[in-house]
């Protein structure tokens, strides 16, 4: 099934406008997103176009699992998807600081480190 809306070839989505009728009204159990950083404000996008697709799919899922690497901890990008309270679980490697740790597990986050 393929929804419909404008075709964003640089981002390989479709997305139709906000409050579109015809997108589709999906349901997931799960739902697993990559983020351009991540602080304590938030889970942040440098594309517009992205914030709109993961809050839409944010909105659709019982659980939601952020896959970053270590270093979205350090960088700083654009668009806020969400706050950090919407995030079930965080993914990351080895070389998350203690501070960063410390960040998610304060905020309720499971935390998965991988090496």
């Amino acid at each position: 099934m393929v929804p419909s809306g404008n075709i964003f070839r640089e981002q390989n989505i479709i997305l139709a406008p906000s409050g579109e009728a015809s997108m589709p009204n999906f349901y997931a159990s799960k739902v697993f997103l990559g983020a351009a950083a991540v602080s304590a404000r938030g889970i942040f996008q440098a594309d517009a176009v992205l914030v709109a697709s993961q809050r839409r799919f944010l909105e659709l899922a019982d659980e939601v699992i952020l896959l970053v690497d270590s270093n979205k901890f350090t960088t700083s990008s654009g668009g806020i998807v969400c706050k950090l309270d919407a995030i079930s679980t965080v993914v990351t490697n080895s070389s998350i600081s203690n501070a960063d740790i410390a960040m998610l597990r304060d905020g309720g986050i499971n935390l998965v480190i991988t090496e």
